[in-house]
């Protein structure tokens, strides 16, 4: 990142420069912290359970 800086003549030191973030920052921690692996424990078992309801559909459907 670059960024070029120019002196106006009516500003005698009292120019500020400020400089502020580009993203948002939020720092706040969630109440529920969950366990390690928990969040993709739980996606597999929800997975787990869309093909097992996908393949009853298949038999289901299925005509030889």
């Amino acid at each position: 990142m670059s960024e070029n800086l120019e002196r106006r003549e009516d500003c005698e030191n009292e120019c500020k420069l400020k400089k502020l973030p580009l993203f948002p920052v939020n720092f706040n921690k969630s109440k529920k912290e969950k366990k390690i692996g928990e969040v993709v424990n739980s996606h597999i078992e929800e997975t787990k359970e869309d093909i097992r309801k996908q393949k009853e559909e298949l038999r289901k459907n299925y005509n030889p």
